[in-house]
């Protein structure tokens, strides 16, 4: 009998997870270098292409590898009560201690 082989490769890049089909995704570190002024949790997983992939499970296992360089700015005061609507979670990167 003859061996088949799969006729499917898997891409390794640094610009690329996922799998065979789907599009390249940008490095969650890389974004939020682009936006130190912060961006929100919804725009972070939109600008990273998990959304078009629909992989957020992939997009929460890269946040959760980087959470450690992040501060989560919350509303407070007023604008915690008009939070989910009006006001925003803000991700960005924290500022190195000199």
């Amino acid at each position: 009998m003859e061996s088949r082989r799969s006729s499917s490769t898997t891409i390794r890049s640094c610009s690329f997870r996922g799998g065979r089909g789907r599009t390249p995704t940008r490095s969650l570190l890389e974004i939020l270098k682009a936006n130190p002024a912060g961006i929100t949790p919804e725009e972070l997983f939109r600008a990273s292409g998990y959304l078009n992939n629909g992989d957020p499970d992939s997009f929460y296992r890269e946040l959760a590898m980087i959470a450690h360089l992040l501060e989560e700015q919350k509303p407070s005061g007023s604008d915690s009560a008009a939070w989910p609507g009006e006001s925003r979670v803000l991700l960005k990167l924290k500022v190195a201690a000199a």
